[in-house]
């Protein structure tokens, strides 16, 4: 269940792509898991199928979490004109980022990076 949202804001956008975030405080009450997370929204603007590929770089307390090759590599393939936006149960990593919390003190993503995106066209 989504309590708050905030307004989106881009991380990626050329003529193919946009990709925006925003912060919202997730409550599963009846596992009693209090979290902020960031979703992701992933639009594709062209007539085609794309392949999206991007490394994911996160900083916790301003320390760079270690993570290499399949750990923060991540690839979405949207149809044509779609938009997927993560939500507080999605389990796909590719969609949204643990940010902290809420219930109890713990680190807290203090930076994150979209890197090396990736576009290419899917025949299908």
């Amino acid at each position: 269940m989504l309590l708050k949202a905030e307004q989106a804001k881009e991380v990626f956008n050329n003529e193919q792509l946009s990709i925006t975030y925003s912060n919202s405080d997730c409550h599963d009450n009846p596992n009693g898991i209090h979290q902020e997370k960031v979703l992701l929204t992933f639009q594709n603007k062209t007539q085609q199928t794309i392949t999206v590929s991007f490394d994911r770089n996160l900083w916790y307390d301003n320390i760079a979490l270690n993570t290499s090759g399949n750990e923060k590599r991540f690839t979405v393939v949207l149809a044509p004109n779609q938009r997927i936006t993560g939500e507080c149960a999605t389990k796909d990593k590719a969609f949204s980022i643990f940010s902290k919390h809420l219930d109890f003190k713990g680190r807290s993503l203090t930076k994150f990076a979209l890197e090396n995106v990736s576009i290419s066209k899917t025949d299908k």
